[in-house]
């Protein structure tokens, strides 16, 4: 069984020509969200290109999406308030000063906790 039960999921989208400099940094930001006690592990994915799932529409989902592992519900309520949250936001404001206008935008976050998890 994983080590966590409440994950932290965000969308997000780059601007043009920023997305090689925008995937090259990323690992430097999950670093420092993965530096809490609180996380258990992180994981980002870039959408596919499939029309019978999108029905065409693939451009109205962000291309990137990240999910962040949290221990649970309570741990994840306290790295929103922690001072490593607050690090890792003024890292994104120095390396994209004009965040969200140029680099990359996060279109969307959702939390959620597990409820249930079946294993083949």
């Amino acid at each position: 069984m994983e080590n966590f039960s409440a994950i932290n999921i965000v969308g997000s989208d780059c601007s043009p020509g920023k997305e090689d400099e925008f995937n090259e940094w990323y690992p430097h930001h999950v670093s420092l969200v993965l530096e809490s006690p609180l996380t258990t592990g992180a994981e980002r994915y870039v959408r596919l290109s499939n029309p019978s799932f999108t029905k065409g529409n693939e451009d109205s989902y962000p291309k990137y999406l990240a999910i962040y592992h949290f221990i649970d519900e309570k741990a994840l309520r306290e790295y929103i308030t922690s001072p490593i949250l607050e690090r890792n936001r003024q890292d994104v404001r120095n390396r994209w000063p004009n965040y969200p206008s140029e680099g990359f935008i996060s279109k969307w976050r959702v939390t959620y906790k597990r409820i249930a998890t079946w294993v083949k």
